[in-house]
């Protein structure tokens, strides 16, 4: 039970909650899965991507989580905005100015950008908590870390059983940019025992060039936005081991699968297929 006001600390800043939300806009994809399985929509008014039907009435889509658009935001009069890491690093411009819009009109806005599992569910727990769903909130993290407790397990012992080599992923969020170490994608890399060839750079996301990861030579390239064709017109990329192997791999929905919510453990799981099976 949480106690109003309540003031938060994300990455958008202190925000101060004047009283339990009734009025969401969620601007992430993860987060809105996460309040659907915890059977919380009724407190949800908007989200990106397409709207979504209950029985009481429908959430309104207000744009793309990189680029929502901020007067439909408003016109949903929400009392809490929630984004996580796609508005704050595919939509920075987006971002600042839906911050300061927000300030004027003293709604609340959270952002939050997990770098492990471990951070993951400790945010999710707390939306579970803001949401009064403590209990199914609490459920489904204790799940999610147990599966993905199981599944490094189980992987782990394969590549001991068949003497296999870790392999080298190149992570292509869009225009080469990739994920740093302090990442959920750099954690779920470490999960499944593959490197994250830019897993030691310091900054979460930074771009990169074709030179590089010729260079760096990844035995696959998993990307996000542009399609395997375009990148193989690249004559650097072109020469990389993925290339030459057919693992240059177009991501389908990656944000579902890779943001912080309940469908980590599904990408996990779709990261495991691509290298072992």
């Amino acid at each position: 039970m949480l106690n109003y006001p309540l003031t938060v600390k994300t990455v958008a800043g202190e925000a101060t909650i004047p009283q339990a939300p009734r009025r969401i806009a969620c601007l992430c994809e993860a987060f809105f899965d996460f309040f659907k399985d915890i059977d919380a929509l009724e407190k949800v008014v908007a989200k990106t991507g397409e709207s979504y039907d209950t029985e009481e009435e429908q959430i309104v889509s207000v744009g793309s989580a990189g680029d929502p658009d901020i007067e439909k935001i408003l016109e949903t009069n929400p009392d809490l905005v929630l984004a996580g890491p796609e508005l704050l690093y595919l939509g920075r411009e987006t971002y600042e100015k839906l911050k300061e819009r927000l300030s004027e009109k003293e709604i609340p806005f959270l952002v939050f950008d997990p770098q492990t599992i471990s951070d993951l569910c400790t945010d999710l727990n707390f939306l579970g908590n803001l949401v009064d769903k403590e209990k199914a909130a609490t459920d489904l993290t204790k799940r999610l870390k147990v599966e993905a407790f199981n599944l490094k397990a189980r992987l782990i012992n394969l590549r001991l059983r068949k003497k296999l080599k870790k392999e080298a992923v190149f992570i292509d969020l869009g225009d080469f940019y990739a994920p740093g170490g302090p990442t959920l994608l750099n954690d779920l890399c470490e999960i499944i025992g593959v490197i994250n060839l830019t897993g030691d750079e310091e900054e979460k996301y930074q771009p990169f060039t074709p030179l590089d990861i010729s260079v760096a030579d990844p035995d696959y390239y998993l990307s996000f936005v542009t399609p395997a064709k375009e990148l193989l017109e690249d004559e650097e990329i072109a020469e990389t081991t993925a290339a030459k192997n057919g693992k240059i791999i177009e991501v389908e929905e990656p944000m579902r699968l890779f943001g912080p919510g309940p469908k980590i453990i599904e990408g996990l799981k779709y990261l495991q297929e691509l290298i072992y099976d």
